[in-house]
């Protein structure tokens, strides 16, 4: 690898992931789950989104993308392991980006996201070494850097200049 560009990035950490949830109580359901499963038991899945009810990724703004013609594929299916959802709550993603430096690192975050929180790029970005570049992009939702103009462009843009300055 020779430049590192995170768009949108969700850099979680497990002591933020706490925040909002019975973490005790997840951690302890996604054991049971990896301990049935070493036990030979069936691996199990849950929707990735839905409406209403349990998933990964919950709430509306996830949904409104993932779980509609928006964000539609006819390739993918609406669901993840349980297991997987324990590797999301307890991974340390800010520790990623200690190995990164030296390498030319871009980030670009929309100012406002309730599920991938600029704090946390905010945080990635100052444990990066130089060279390494912040844009904020105006959005105010996590998937509009997706597929919504003006975002797209602004980090299309910002992509390509930093490219071009570093390789």
């Amino acid at each position: 690898m020779r430049v590192f560009v995170g768009i949108a990035g969700a850099y979680a950490n497990p002591y933020a992931m706490r925040t909002g949830m019975d973490y005790q109580a997840a951690l302890g359901s996604y054991t049971e789950v990896l301990e049935r499963q070493d036990q030979g038991g069936p691996v199990t899945y849950m929707p990735a989104v839905a409406e209403g009810g349990e998933s990964a990724m919950p709430g509306d703004e996830p949904y409104a993308y993932y779980g509609t013609a928006r964000g539609a594929s006819p390739h993918w299916v609406n669901e993840v392991t349980r297991a997987s959802v324990r590797e999301l709550i307890t991974m340390d993603h800010m520790m990623g980006a200690d190995f990164l430096s030296p390498k030319p690192a871009l980030i670009v975050h929309g100012i406002v996201d309730r599920f991938c929180s600029p704090e946390g790029a905010e945080e990635v970005y100052k444990r990066l070494d130089e060279p390494k570049e912040l844009v904020w992009v105006d959005a105010k939702r996590h998937i509009d850097l997706y597929d919504q103009e003006p975002y797209v462009t602004r980090a299309v843009d910002a992509t390509a200049a930093f490219l071009e300055a570093c390789l």
